[in-house]
């Protein structure tokens, strides 16, 4: 005879207490649509919903734009009015007929690739490698500065103003050259 054994084993269950009920979250109903309480991150400031004084952007009548109050309003998504815009792009055009195809430009001198509209990408740029001087040093702007982004008009707006402010400081290649052949030759003849 053999002797087996038999081995029981018994399980138990912990007695574990039921989960607790979480608390009901309340959800805040959203505010009326009223001017200024639609914004859900109310620590940026609203963007500016007029266009720039121009006395503002040409001060004491002046041929050449304030390129950093242009910046800082441009920055705030401010607006431009037409009269001022076509006055830049008037300005601009005189000084871009009169340069050469081929441009002779001497160091230091910080290129910049293309923008395709990020206004705010510039602006970073800008703020990093300081404000265009041409004793300090140049700015080189290799074209493609509209498309993909959302802010193709103040980026060229911008880039024309400094083209005003420095034009020996600030140069800007012809890249996309039906944007050119637009803003330049056609847009200003709609206007009037």
């Amino acid at each position: 005879m053999s002797n087996t054994k038999t081995k029981t084993t018994t399980t138990t269950t912990e007695n574990k207490p039921p989960p607790k009920e979480q608390p009901e979250q309340k959800i805040k109903a959203k505010p009326p649509l009223n001017c200024g309480e639609d914004r859900m991150v109310t620590k940026v400031p609203e963007p500016i919903r007029r266009p720039m004084e121009h006395s503002l952007l040409f001060p004491d009548n002046s041929l050449y734009p304030d390129h950093i109050k242009l910046r800082e309003h441009l920055k705030n998504q401010g607006l431009i009015a037409k009269e001022d815009l076509i006055t830049i792009l008037k300005l601009s055009r005189n000084i871009l007929k009169k340069e050469d195809n081929l441009l002779y430009i001497e160091s230091p001198i910080i290129i910049f690739g293309d923008l395709h509209g990020q206004f705010y990408d510039l602006l970073h740029f800008i703020y990093t490698c300081g404000d265009c001087d041409p004793e300090k040093n140049k700015y080189l702007f290799l074209g493609d500065y509209v498309d993909r982004g959302m802010f193709g008009i103040e980026t060229v707006t911008y880039l024309l103003a400094l083209k005003i402010c420095f034009p020996k400081g600030c140069f800007l290649l012809r890249g996309m050259v039906k944007f050119f052949v637009f803003f330049f030759f056609v847009f200003p003849f709609l206007l009037f």
